[in-house]
């Protein structure tokens, strides 16, 4: 195993492509994460890495989550532990506790309580249709309890709500197709697009928008309820909040077309 310095263990790194590059090869990350949660005295005998997601994203144990962020990365730090705390005990769902948070060699880094369930993309596929619809209709009551937090710091978190808005209305469709939705939805897709809902969101009219994004919607085995927590760069979960609860029965009929 690497013992090298803290340098060593937390390389500069000059661009995202060499993140990703350090983040695939386990023997670069290892020593580490192995090093924060001995520090820590957190268990690390079987950590085991996440596929999916930006940063560096690691299973101490089944009960402990620690996230590693690279300093080009630092504003989705700032943005998710003020979300958790913002949010922490505001919403009808489970969403992870904050248990530490640190920074090593300018590395920040969260320690975060795991959520029991299955990843939503892998129950989705499973899901009757009647199901899916009770799925998106319990995501827009989480998003519209996010709504009604108070915006506390995140309103000094760039993009504005305004620019935020216009972009991802912007690129909705091309990325709808790029993930390949099915061409019966998109119709559906670009009616929603168009309903003056999704012009007039802005800041001034939306409480709170603490942000998120690159959704992991964790299906509960115990009572089938969604639990609810993102973790992604510059996007905010409840973004799309308000045209969900307003056009909820467009979903519907966009489902059963």
């Amino acid at each position: 195993m690497n013992t090298g310095s803290q340098a060593d263990l937390f390389p500069a790194l000059a661009s995202a492509e060499a993140f990703r590059a350090w983040r695939t090869d386990r023997s670069q990350w290892l020593p580490a994460v192995t090093g924060i949660a001995r520090d820590l005295a957190l268990p690390c005998d079987s950590i085991e890495a996440f596929s999916t997601g930006t940063n560096l994203v690691v299973a101490l144990d089944d009960r402990l989550i620690l996230k590693l962020f690279p300093p080009m990365f630092r504003s989705q730090f700032v943005s998710e532990h003020t979300s958790l705390a913002l949010l922490d005990g505001r919403l009808s769902v489970p969403i992870p506790k904050i248990l530490f948070k640190g920074e090593r060699e300018q590395w920040p880094y969260l320690v975060i309580t795991r959520l029991d369930g299955i990843l939503g993309t892998e129950v989705w596929p499973l899901l009757p249709e009647d199901q899916k619809e009770n799925v998106l209709g319990q995501i827009g009551e989480t998003i519209a309890e996010v709504q009604r937090a108070p915006i506390g710091d995140l309103a000094h978190l760039e993009p504005n709500w305004k620019q935020f808005i216009a972009r991802q209305i912007e690129g909705c469709r091309a990325r709808h197709q790029r993930l390949g939705l099915p061409q019966k939805y998109m119709a559906g897709l670009d009616e929603l697009l168009r309903q003056p809902v999704a012009q007039r969101c802005d800041q001034s009219a939306d409480p709170g928008h603490p942000r998120a994004g690159h959704q992991h919607h964790v299906a509960s085995a115990d009572d089938r309820r969604i639990e609810l927590w993102s973790d992604r760069r510059h996007q905010r979960i409840h973004g799309s909040g308000r045209i969900v609860a307003a056009l909820g029965d467009r979903f519907g009929a966009i489902l059963r077309a």
